[in-house]
Formats: C-alpha cells, sequence, structure tokens
C-alpha cells in the first residue's frame, strides 16, 4: 500500500457521477428492504410490544425505518464510490469484467445454504419460526432485504473506511484489519439482535453458533469484496440469503 496518507482528489465530473450512483444505489437497497422491514413489524415487532402496532403505526414504522436504512446506505454508498477508486479497492466492481465470476459466487452462496442451516438456522427457527416466512412471497422479501443494505453498509461503506484510516496510519500489506473489524461488529450486531427478539442470547451453543456465524461470513464477504468488489459480495451474499424461499417450501 502507497505510503501517502491522502488519496488522489476525484474530478467534479467524476464526484458527480459518484454521488448519482450512491443516491440509485442507496435508493435501491431502501426499496429492496422495504417489504422486509413490513413484514417484520407485523410478525417480530408488533407481538412484542404490549400493545400491538395497529395498520396506521406498522405503516409509521416500516416508513420510517426504510428511510433510516436510505440514510445509512446513502453514506456509505457515497464512501464507496468517491473512495474505493481513490484507494486502490475494486469497488462496486464490473459486471463486463466480472460476468463469468458472478454466476460461480452466486453458487458459492447457495452451496452454503446447508450448513448453515443445520449449524445455526435449524436452531433458529425452533425458537423464532416467524423469522422465517412460510409464504414465498415474504420469503423473497427476506431475501432481498438481507442481500442488498447489508452489503453496501457492511463492505462498500465499513470496509472502505476501515481502509481509508489504515492508509492514514501508513499501514502496508493486505487490509485484513478492516475486514477483522467489519466482521466484529457483525458480531456485535448479531448479539444485539438477538437481544431483541427476546431470544435471550447468553453464552449457549446457539448464540455462540450465531455469533461464530456472522463473524466467519463477514470475513467471507468481506474477502471477496476486497478482491472483487461489491458486485461479487453480492452475488455471493445473494446465493445464501436465497436460504428463505428454500426454507420456505421445504418447512412448510
Amino acid at each position: 500500500m502507497p505510503s501517502s496518507r491522502q488519496p488522489h482528489r476525484l474530478s467534479p465530473s467524476a464526484m458527480r457521477e459518484s454521488v448519482s450512483s450512491a443516491v440509485i444505489l442507496a435508493g435501491a437497497a431502501a426499496a429492496a428492504a422495504y417489504p422486509m422491514i413490513y413484514y417484520q413489524s407485523l410478525h417480530l415487532v408488533s407481538p412484542l410490544l404490549t400493545r400491538p402496532l395497529n395498520p396506521d403505526q406498522t405503516l409509521v414504522f416500516t416508513i420510517g425505518h426504510a428511510l433510516l436504512l436510505f440514510a445509512a446506505c446513502l453514506l456509505c454508498a457515497l464512501v464507496g464510490f468517491l473512495y474505493s477508486a481513490r484507494l486502490n479497492l475494486p469497488g462496486f466492481g464490473s459486471f463486463s469484467r466480472d460476468h463469468r465470476l458472478l454466476p460461480l459466487f452466486f453458487a458459492g452462496g447457495l452451496l452454503l445454504i446447508p450448513g448453515v442451516f443445520f449449524l445455526v438456522d435449524s436452531k433458529f427457527h425452533a425458537r423464532l419460526p416467524a423469522y422465517f416466512p412460510a409464504d414465498l412471497p415474504w420469503a423473497l422479501a427476506m431475501t432481498l432485504g438481507q442481500t442488498f443494505a447489508p452489503e453496501v453498509i457492511a463492505r462498500f461503506g465499513q470496509i472502505t473506511i476501515g481502509v481509508y484510516l489504515l492508509r492514514w496510519l501508513r499501514f502496508s500489506g493486505h487490509p485484513w484489519p478492516a475486514v477483522l473489524a467489519v466482521a466484529l461488529l457483525g458480531m456485535a450486531g448479531s448479539w444485539i439482535s438477538q437481544s431483541r427478539l427476546h431470544l435471550d442470547p447468553g453464552l449457549n451453543s446457539f448464540t455462540l453458533s450465531c455469533l461464530c456465524f456472522a463473524f466467519l461470513s463477514n470475513l467471507l464477504f468481506g474477502e471477496v469484496y476486497l478482491r472483487r468488489g461489491l458486485l461479487a459480495s453480492l452475488a455471493l451474499r445473494l446465493g445464501l440469503e436465497l436460504k428463505y424461499p428454500l426454507y420456505a417450501w421445504f418447512l412448510s
């Protein structure tokens, strides 16, 4: 990694294109997550409240969280588009360059599903079956919601920020600390999610399985992003998150 602390600057036209691309990507990620947020507000959030949400409250909850997600994705997409090239990262990636590799990443994600089910999701399904929709449309909504926004935030945003900090600190070599930091954040997010869903995240086998999966999957997605870009990590994540319609098919 070069010793300079400051990446080279983008031209005004490149900056405008990056901002426009960031808005489009953030909007697409938030739109993809909207049905998932609506499903979760109905089947996960509302039952945990002392007074369940009425239809108007459910709509407000969904729109509010979708707007927050859009804001988070926009910030991370701006970071990715404005800084990935300046940091010599693959960034968004190139479909024309990787069109033959993307199906392989997608297939790799599909191949991970059986292991994920037996190690984590079978226990998760037994504890909270509502998290895995039985209806195929809602299952597809979970797939889209769990694919695009998380990758934009964790890979395009957080890892890019981590690599920028490593460059500023004159760190040379493979930027593994950035990937490791995001993996640890993924573990923290898994713990918080379990707490909010009242899954009793004590030091038991179920919790440890979830934390290990969050850690290892973020390491894998992070390495794919560093090597091939966001498109490749999205293809891998999409293949894995197709577990929801497969569970709806086989477990219903």
